[in-house]
């Protein structure tokens, strides 16, 4: 019995996909379902926010004087560095480059850990 996927495939092609198309298809559809929930998600979340800022004016400007500006800022800093030191361990991983794959995903991980004790401060 011959089995239609016995062949070999074209490089980059995962074993469940018939052929290119399809697994460029795929994953079009894929990145469309997941942006489109991230806007669902963000959507919701800033609509709650200026709905309850809108009924709760008050109450929403004494809760904001008791955020530390500096310590979010940094903590924003920490954040953005973090992605962007992933992003370096990704494009070294894809390079083959395991040295600097290692040294950036640690440093992400330092980001990483830095944020969580500045969350503990600010808690």
């Amino acid at each position: 019995m011959a089995d239609s996927h016995s062949g070999a495939h074209p490089k980059g092609l995962a074993h469940h996909f018939d052929d290119l198309t399809q697994q460029h298809e795929a994953s079009a559809l894929g990145m469309w379902g997941f942006l489109i929930t991230e806007v669902m998600f963000f959507g919701g979340m800033f609509l709650a926010y200026i709905l309850y800022r809108a009924q709760y004016m008050d109450a929403m400007v004494e809760a904001s004087h008791h955020l530390d500006w500096v310590l979010g800022g940094i903590n924003t800093f920490v954040l953005l560095c973090s992605s962007l030191t992933m992003a370096f361990a990704v494009h070294a991983a894809q390079e083959g480059h395991r040295k600097a794959t290692v040294n950036w995903l640690a440093l992400t991980t330092l980001f990483g850990i830095g944020f969580l004790v500045i969350k503990g401060f600010e808690y």
